[in-house]
């Protein structure tokens, strides 16, 4: 059993005590099956550079729901985002791309404004480094911090 349920099989065909459990053990083995052969855990297709485990769509779709925008389409969405930025950082204007340095970010922190999130219009596309540094700062707070940091690395 996948559930840790414990259960007396009745038959010798049952080995799971529901078909949802049934189902995430076949899921499971369609993932290890993929990932054995080198393609995309979801669908076979291959992954895109930089990373071992999803194309293109399932990798959008997987940046999507973390997110928070979970929605069929979502990763439509986001690729048309990077396609609108031109595939630039939002603030550095680095060349983005995916599985190496592309990372979605939320406009306004989800901590901050919990009510925005899932809204594609509060998401920009923007490099991985500049992501990890903007955590949970608006786009004027962490342009003052980086002005910040640059008066002060200019000092004698």
């Amino acid at each position: 059993p996948v559930c840790k349920n414990t259960f007396v099989s009745t038959r010798s065909s049952k080995k799971y005590c529901s078909h949802k459990c049934y189902r995430a053990r076949m899921s499971s083995n369609w993932n290890n099956r993929n990932r054995q052969r080198g393609t995309c855990y979801d669908c076979r297709r291959p992954p895109i550079s930089g990373t071992v485990s999803r194309c293109e769509q399932h990798w959008l779709t997987q940046l999507a729901w973390r997110s928070g925008v979970r929605t069929k389409r979502a990763w439509a969405t986001l690729k048309a985002k990077f396609i609108g930025q031109g595939g630039r950082c939002a603030y550095t204007s680095r060349r983005l791309t995916f599985g190496k340095n592309a990372s979605v970010d939320h406009i306004k922190p989800r901590s901050l404004f919990p009510h925005l999130i899932g809204k594609p219009s509060n998401l920009e596309w923007v490099d991985a480094e500049v992501n990890r540094a903007k955590r949970a700062l608006s786009r004027s707070k962490f342009i003052r911090l980086c002005c910040e940091v640059i008066r002060h690395a200019k000092r004698p």
